[in-house]
């Protein structure tokens, strides 16, 4: 059973030390590379969530922008870009290089 998981937005797979020494049971985090998480399997770390990039760091931002004006007093944007690479676009309506 899971009941504690850590969490990182963005590459992490060089925190996987850190969620084992923590003593979680799961950790959330992106773009984990092969021997990394090979060597963590081995070492007995807690179980690992491997999601895109962009989806473990975008979702927050809305939450840190407010933050920063309410704590801060600064004006803070967050784009509506999307640089997700992984978020199908319809090529038929982009023009090609």
């Amino acid at each position: 059973m899971i009941s504690t998981v850590a969490v990182c937005g963005g590459a992490g797979d060089s925190f996987l030390a850190d969620a084992s020494a923590a003593g979680v049971d799961a950790y959330l985090t992106a773009d984990l590379r092969h021997h990394p998480v090979s060597e963590h399997i081995a070492s007995g770390g807690p179980a690992l969530l491997d999601a895109a990039h962009w989806a473990t760091e975008r979702p927050w931002l809305d939450d840190l922008a407010a933050h920063l004006r309410a704590a801060c007093g600064v004006e803070a944007i967050v784009s509506d870009v999307d640089t997700d690479p992984w978020t199908v676009h319809d090529s038929l309506k982009e023009p090609r290089s």
